[in-house]
């Protein structure tokens, strides 16, 4: 082989050289995108909040409700802090408490409370009805949740869920509110399914 033959052959395995790294290059470019274009994002991200309920439930004391209550639900936020409860043979008992009306609220529920006087307690609102789900992470008290249905009425009752328990807690049917009281306090006061809860979120409260 002279050196002009030579000369050719080196020519010409460097413009295959070349146009084999454009073809690589390509193809790493089309794998890129297409991974990119598939890729899920993790509901573990540090800009996302992770649900497992609201079973992966509707909603999640801790984990937060997704909907806030409707604007025909809510009164304009005038909610009482005064709540009736009435049982089946006429007994009333009447508990002071608190509001947790926004997903914010409902998610913070009564996580990190080391006390709750007797007789208060928490009422959420979703404004919808829907099987509801709780868990007791970062709750250091014990508690009687307490699903309730649209109308008011008591639907069941957990009793005396234990702190720092992150197993799910559900109504097992649709709940339109749920009120959380003192661990026991249900039994104390023979609490049971069927006695109804008057307050404005049920629009219930003429009916007293």
């Amino acid at each position: 082989m002279n050196r002009e033959e030579w000369n050719h052959m080196v020519k010409g395995l460097n413009i295959l050289n070349y146009k084999r790294y454009i073809v690589l290059f390509v193809l790493g470019a089309l794998c890129l995108a297409f991974a990119v274009n598939t890729m899920q994002v993790s509901a573990q991200d540090d800009a996302m909040e992770m649900f497992s309920e609201e079973a992966a439930p509707e909603e999640v004391e801790g984990e937060g409700a997704q909907n806030p209550v409707p604007e025909d639900r809510n009164f304009g936020g005038g909610f009482e802090r005064d709540l009736l409860i009435k049982t089946r043979d006429g007994r009333h008992y009447n508990f002071d408490i608190e509001l947790a009306l926004t997903p914010r609220e409902q998610q913070q529920g009564l996580m990190f409370r080391e006390e709750m006087a007797e007789m208060h307690g928490m009422l959420f609102v979703f404004g919808s009805e829907y099987v509801r789900s709780f868990w007791m992470k970062d709750t250091l008290i014990p508690l009687d949740i307490i699903f309730v249905e649209k109308t008011g009425r008591i639907q069941h009752i957990h009793s005396m869920a234990k702190p720092l328990d992150e197993s799910l807690i559900t109504s097992g049917e649709p709940s339109y509110a749920v009120l959380e009281i003192n661990g026991g306090m249900a039994d104390k006061l023979e609490l049971d399914a069927g006695d109804y809860i008057f307050h404005e979120a049920f629009r219930n409260t003429n009916l007293e």
